[in-house]
């Protein structure tokens, strides 16, 4: 996410004694996370953008949502800020991860380590050709499939 100094030098009132301020609403434009193309491979792998809530940072009425880089492969779910893979947000096993539908919104759900608790709420990402409800459906249907109709027994 990228900052800047806002409004350093505020303007004079128009008139000498005017005390009177005014809020303006935060404007915040969302961005893909990745130039990569979006793939879905059957119980291999499907990677894709979705923007994640982020509870994590402080000083928000609502927690905002940024674009980030979700892959979902036959043993891992992992949540990246970008296309690096150092920029790793979030990662669980299929064994120890939950999946929970957001109840306050249809566009989003939950997910949770059960091992360490740590939870993200994901949410489709508007700039998709795929309806914001489909992507959600898309997703909650391939990690159950993952999870279970992928889990094969490795032979040693």
């Amino acid at each position: 996410m990228q900052t800047k100094p806002c409004n350093l030098q505020a303007c004079e009132p128009l008139r000498p004694n005017d005390e009177t301020t005014e809020v303006l609403p935060m404007i915040v434009k969302t961005v893909k996370a990745s130039s990569r193309p979006q793939r879905e491979e059957p119980c291999i792998i499907k990677e894709g953008d979705l923007e994640l809530i982020r509870n994590d940072l402080p000083g928000f009425k609502k927690p905002p949502r940024t674009a980030a880089r979700v892959v979902l492969n036959n043993s891992t779910f992992s949540i990246f800020q970008t296309d690096n893979f150092a920029d790793i947000m979030f990662s669980c096993t299929l064994k120890e991860l939950k999946l929970e539908n957001d109840p306050n919104d249809v566009n989003c759900f939950k997910i949770i380590n059960q091992r360490n608790n740590q939870a993200k709420g994901l949410c489709a990402l508007a700039m998709n050709r795929e309806s914001m409800v489909d992507q959600v459906k898309s997703w909650k249907k391939n990690i159950l499939m993952f999870q279970t109709s992928c889990q094969r027994d490795l032979v040693s």
